[in-house]
């Protein structure tokens, strides 16, 4: 088990620190990733081209990601979130990996539109 602690939402164009803890010394990979992949439509006039194009965006679920050592039993990260990401749900995952094993985790967390002054 990879136990991960951050913020329950984050804006776009922010940085988002997680903190995790897990007994597996080694490096983290640290995700953020889209929740689930939406259906790809195919429309009439697209070529193949055209649809795998298409297909390749909707399901490249990797929006950001980081790496950073984990040791002691505890690692730091931040991910940059992307400015056009698309406000929704989103998953931070983890994996590390080391010589004495591996340990994963995960934690759901909203992608907000940024607040603008004088709101």
């Amino acid at each position: 088990d990879l136990s991960l602690a951050c913020a329950e939402s984050v804006p776009q164009g922010a940085k988002l620190a997680i903190e995790g803890t897990c007994a597996v010394a080694g490096e983290a990979l640290v995700e953020l990733v889209r929740e689930r992949t939406p259906d790809v439509p195919r429309r009439e006039g697209d070529t193949d081209a055209d649809f795998a194009k298409c297909y390749a965006r909707a399901n490249a679920w990797v929006k950001a990601e980081t790496k950073a050592r984990c040791e002691g039993g505890a690692f730091k990260a931040e991910i940059a979130v992307p400015a056009d990401l698309a406000p929704g749900r989103y998953v931070v995952r983890a994996y590390v990996t080391g010589r004495d094993g591996a340990a994963l985790g995960a934690r759901e967390v909203k992608v907000t539109k940024p607040q603008t002054a004088g709101r």
